[in-house]
């Protein structure tokens, strides 16, 4: 048989492979792989985008010094032991600088990693990652930012190209330093904010290490499909009470203490509409904070089904959808995690038990507030009525008991 030429070796008619064939092919190509195919001819990038793939996405990182792509790898068919195991099957993070001089500040990152010399550092590097996007259909497409990168003006500029690139998560960090004050400040600036409250959609996540301006507020605050505020010193009482329909928030750092805590609980239990579905509070160091406090008040049911944690029923069940909280508190940890739940179907014992704890509660507060008048005034009809609120209360008690037992 004769030996096969070196072009027979070196080319491979790919382009012509029947469609199903090619898909089976690219499909399992790595993710950076099939971009760069892409890039070959506008024949194959067409050919990709008709291949409908699907990864679990990228991270893209950014900050005045350099800019990078990390996409997340699937290790579900890779059985990994080690972490040696894990850096050789971790694709290879894709960086951009402008100068050659940067290459060696981001020396930390041990993984692999391809390095770009690039005119603009953040315009190569967004634009691979919004050519990425358009390429193959991502789970998650998140953009993390290390401000100061620019001018305000050029950072909303950024930021635009961030969402045209079709991120669904946004990370936002600052650290300002001012020569006059020699320190660092962490305040992002108003219009740079206001643009992305302006511009994002509401199934965005979003995550703030930074502090707002004084006084700073806008309709979308809280609209996010998720919403992380590391340092949410700024937050009041009066700002958690004017929640509404939000969906996952944390707020860390704050400066609200037990007593305040238990007063918004308690304000979620008596609103007359849906509040939030998740939300995690963190105080500061400073603050007060105890449990007991927490729930002082609150007609509440320890459940460990889940985890220790106390359900809580809501007071105007009419107008919401979600009747039932389910409060965690980390006494240690200065931190509270509440939960609202739709789906209560796998609780109607414990909303039958918090019913009858409510009920107890209302009647005690009737029969203390009757012999309080049955002392100023006297009557044999408050005699009457003390007794049939004895003899309600001995019943609901029973079936406490009952159920406890």
């Amino acid at each position: 048989m004769s030996e096969p030429n070196q072009q027979d070796l070196s080319e491979f008619p790919f382009l012509r492979l029947p469609f199903l064939a090619m898909r089976n092919a690219v499909g399992q190509m790595a993710v950076l792989d099939i971009y760069k195919l892409s890039k070959s001819s506008r024949v194959c990038k067409n050919r990709v985008k008709q291949m409908n793939l699907k990864t679990k996405g990228i991270n893209v990182h950014a900050n005045d010094k350099y800019s990078s792509i990390h996409v997340i790898p699937n290790y579900d068919d890779i059985r990994i032991t080690t972490r040696e195991q894990l850096m050789e099957n971790k694709p290879p993070a894709q960086y951009f600088f402008s100068k050659k001089e940067d290459i060696s500040c981001h020396m930390e990152d041990k993984g692999p990693k391809e390095h770009h010399v690039v005119p603009d550092h953040l315009v190569g590097c967004t634009d691979m990652a919004k050519e990425m996007n358009q390429l193959i259909e991502m789970k998650k497409c998140a953009y993390d930012f290390l401000l100061p990168i620019k001018s305000t003006e050029e950072t909303i500029n950024l930021m635009s190209r961030a969402i045209e690139g079709k991120c669904n998560f946004i990370s936002l960090s600052a650290r300002w330093y001012v020569k006059d004050r020699n320190r660092y400040e962490r305040v992002i600036d108003k219009r740079i904010f206001d643009y992305l409250m302006d511009n994002l959609n509401l199934d965005v996540g979003m995550n703030i290490n930074a502090f707002l301006p004084n006084n700073y507020n806008h309709e979308n605050l809280f609209k996010f499909q998720e919403n992380n505020f590391n340092e949410a010193s700024w937050v009041t009482i009066e700002l958690l009470k004017s929640l509404r329909n939000v969906q996952r928030l944390t707020l860390l750092n704050m400066n609200l203490n037990s007593k305040d805590i238990n007063e918004f609980i308690s304000y979620v239990a008596n609103c007359e509409e849906d509040m939030v579905e998740d939300i995690r509070m963190s105080m500061n160091r400073e603050s007060t904070f105890k449990e007991d406090e927490i729930l002082d008040q609150l007609t509440s049911l320890r459940d460990s089904r889940y985890g220790a944690h106390h359900l809580i029923k809501v007071r105007y069940p009419k107008n919401r959808k979600r009747i039932l909280m389910q409060l965690r508190v980390y006494e240690c940890m200065k931190t509270i995690h509440l939960v609202t739940i739709e789906k209560i179907e796998d609780y109607k014992v414990q909303l039958e038990i918090l019913e009858l704890m409510e009920k107890a509660k209302e009647l005690e507060g009737e029969l203390l507030e009757t012999e309080e008048r049955e002392k100023q005034v006297g009557g044999g009809h408050l005699m009457e009525r003390k007794e049939a609120i004895r003899l309600e209360l001995a019943e609901i008690r029973q079936k406490l008991f009952q159920y406890q037992n």
